[in-house]
Order: C-alpha cells, then sequence, then structure tokens
C-alpha cells in the first residue's frame, strides 16, 4: 500500500514510510532504538548531541518515502550516525546511503573515506529533493549487525522559506514629500542634500531585495535633508574679508593694466560672494579665486626711482 508523505509535513517523524525494513524490532520514531532515551549522537570531542525529533533504523534497514506530485520540498537534512547508547562497544559497524529517484546522493563511505562505528561522529547529511518522486535511506551493516543502532537524527523535509518583502511605504511617502520641495524655496546645499538623499532613497525603493535596515536608513537620510536648517550654519568668512579689506585701498594706477583688470574684476565678484553665500564651499572657492589675482598683480615701474637708480650707476 503506498502512503504518501504528507504536504505540510517538514519532520520525518511526520511521514510514514512507504516501505520500511529493519534488521532488529521496528523503526524508532523521535526515541532510540531500545525506547530508552531521546536519540542521541556523539560529537567531534565523544560527547553526546540529544535530539528530540528523528527516526531510528537498525542495520540493515531500508526506509522509503514517496513524494505528492508537484511537492515543494527542496532539501533532504539529517545526522546519521550510531546511538550514543552504543559509544562504548566495539561492534557497531555501519555505512549510511541516500538515494532519490533510484540515484546515490549521498554515501558516508564516500564522504569518510570508512565505516560509521559508535566512536564516529555524527555527520550532516543534506541532499537535493527539488521535484523528486522518491526518497530511500539505508543503513547497511558491514560484517554482521551487532547492536547496529542506526540513527538519522534531526531528520526533515525542507522547504525554501517564504519570501518576506521589507514594507517600502513609509519611504515612499517620505520620498513623495521631498520631491515636491521646489528648488527655488531653499538654498543650494540644502538642495544639493535633498538630491542626494532623494537619488539614494529611489535606489532603495526599486531594489527588490532591500532589507528594512536599507529602508530604515534611507528615511532617516530624507528627513534630515528635508529638516536640514540653512541658519544653523555659521560661515567662516575671516579670510575672505581680510583679503578684501587688505585690497580695499589698490588703485589701478599702481598696477599694470592687464593684471590689475583681472584682479578688479575678480574682487567684484567675491565681494557679492561675501553677502551671499550660503554655504562654506562657496566662500571657500571665492578664496581660491580670488588669492591668486592678488599675487598676480604686477606693479607699473616708477619713472622718477628707475632714473635715479640710473644716475647713481652712471648710465
Amino acid at each position: 500500500m503506498a502512503a504518501y508523505l504528507n504536504g505540510n509535513s517538514d519532520s520525518i517523524s511526520g511521514a510514514r514510510a512507504t516501505y520500511a525494513k529493519v534488521g532488529y524490532s521496528s523503526p524508532s520514531i523521535d526515541i532510540n532504538i531500545d525506547h530508552t532515551n531521546d536519540i542521541r549522537l556523539s560529537d567531534e570531542n565523544g560527547n553526546p548531541v540529544s535530539f528530540k525529533k528523528g527516526i531510528g533504523a537498525h542495520a540493515f534497514s531500508q526506509l522509503e518515502y514517496h513524494f505528492d506530485k508537484g511537492h515543494e520540498f527542496t532539501t533532504f537534512e539529517a545526522f546519521c550516525g550510531i546511538d550514543y547508547s552504543q559509544s562504548t562497544l566495539d561492534t557497531p559497524s555501519v555505512y549510511f546511503e541516500a538515494w532519490v529517484d533510484d540515484k546515490l546522493v549521498y554515501s558516508s563511505n564516500e564522504t569518510l573515506g570508512t565505516t560509521v562505528t559508535a566512536k564516529t561522529p555524527m555527520q550532516k547529511v543534506s541532499v537535493d529533493i527539488t521535484g523528486a518522486s522518491k526518497l530511500v535511506l539505508f543503513a547497511n551493516e558491514v560484517d554482521n549487525n551487532y547492536n547496529d543502532h542506526a540513527m538519522w537524527a534531526d531528520a526533515k523535509f525542507k522547504k525554501p522559506l517564504p519570501e518576506i518583502k521589507a514594507d517600502k511605504s513609509e519611504l515612499e511617502t517620505k520620498l513623495a514629500q521631498a520631491e515636491a520641495i521646489e528648488e527655488s524655496s531653499v538654498s543650494a546645499e540644502k538642495w544639493q542634500k535633498l538630491q542626494t538623499a532623494i537619488e539614494a532613497a529611489q535606489a532603495v525603493v526599486d531594489n527588490e531585495e532591500a532589507s528594512a535596515q536599507d529602508i530604515a536608513d534611507a528615511i532617516k537620510a530624507l528627513d534630515e535633508a528635508m529638516n536640514w536648517n540653512d541658519a544653523e550654519v555659521e560661515l567662516d568668512k575671516s579670510i575672505l574679508e581680510f583679503l578684501l579689506d587688505q585690497t580695499a585701498e589698490y588703485s589701478e594706477s599702481d598696477f599694470t593694466a592687464g593684471t590689475f583688470s583681472i584682479f578688479a574684476t575678480i574682487r567684484q565678484t567675491v565681494a557679492s560672494v561675501l553677502n551671499t553665500a550660503t554655504t562654506q564651499e562657496e566662500i571657500d572657492q571665492a578664496i581660491d579665486e580670488f588669492h591668486p589675482s592678488i599675487l598676480d598683480l604686477r606693479r607699473t615701474p616708477n619713472e622718477d626711482a628707475l632714473a635715479a637708480l640710473k644716475e647713481q650707476l652712471g648710465r
């Protein structure tokens, strides 16, 4: 009689095998073969690890499970090994196999290069069962089946995790508010901050894999950009004011026409920047443009002084 795996089951404990054969007694569900304790396997240090779920099948054993057509399971996972209750014995020796649709997909012999004994640490089994119709688990005896308490601990059939998309509704609302702000209503620096935050927020909205943290960060950046107060920024104008003050009495007659013309044009421009700048960047740029024009000024030669010098030199 065919018994198919319940589509809602994940633990092997909730699935009835289509076919089951064991070398001693019957398969034990969520308990060791002796029915005296939880399923326990040895870790790498020889210590027992308990499992609340799993199945025990004394070697030689064969457990066969069929799947409904169109099932959503993708992976079978388990830990296989000899139950810890036999850990002091030298007789247990088996090798585990998993077959999917009559194809060998796991062998403890291939993984370990040797048989599993009572001293062997538990082995992780993970095989692909996507679209499979049948899974068969074997625990094979080696020399004999004395104390071959073969266990498939924490055995389960896994489905993909459901896709959970982060809620972007608040971010989308904030983004719409930011995009509604007109450029003429804010300073140049605030506008730049807004555009940077808007661009970053839109990228998060468009990213289907954006996390909740990505969304929270984008909302925070938009809030900071929209609430940024230009009045709170104190601009350092001291250097620009000093340069303008030091050059206030410069006269065109004292310098060559070419160098003074460039200087005068730049000075007039940066003087207006001093009164209209809303960002430190504007002030710094004005300094960078003005200072070189001062250094490039060339004074007009003093003809009287030059004549006196020539006379002293006897020319």
